[in-house]
């Protein structure tokens, strides 16, 4: 997707290509692989409550793109910005619950940058509904 969109709409083709089509594909492909592995539904409602942030942060990241005339610094201002607010976005939306966090908190121990991921995991936790 990034190798076909890139060169058409430049930095709004790689956009719409990391943060919108790939996770799409991506989770499209897991849901098939479950399935198919161990004959179970899985949940769209939950899948959809993580696509709708990254067609807001699409958006935002579109105009702030065309703000700045598609130049260098568009891309690090909507790496930050992506950064900043998918994780809340994701949070309001309900498409990240405690649950998720207190799984990839356990996970995150095991590793010696466990420390990072601990700092990302408690700004999501701001924004995740009880």
């Amino acid at each position: 997707m990034l190798l076909l969109l890139t060169p058409t709409f430049k930095a709004l083709g790689a956009l719409a290509a990391l943060y919108v089509l790939s996770p799409i594909i991506l989770d499209l492909i897991y849901i098939r692989a479950l399935y198919n592995q161990f004959k179970f539904r899985h949940r769209f409602k939950q899948l959809l409550n993580i696509v709708l942030p990254a067609l807001v942060m699409l958006l935002v990241c579109y105009y702030v793109t065309a703000l700045l005339h598609q130049s260098r610094i568009s891309l690090l201002v909507d790496l930050v910005l992506m950064a900043l607010l998918y994780p809340a976005l994701a949070g309001v939306f309900k498409g990240i619950s405690k649950e998720n966090i207190d799984f990839m908190r356990t996970i995150s121990k095991t590793y010696r940058i466990g420390f990072v991921a601990d700092y990302i995991l408690r700004y999501v936790e701001l924004f995740v509904r009880k």
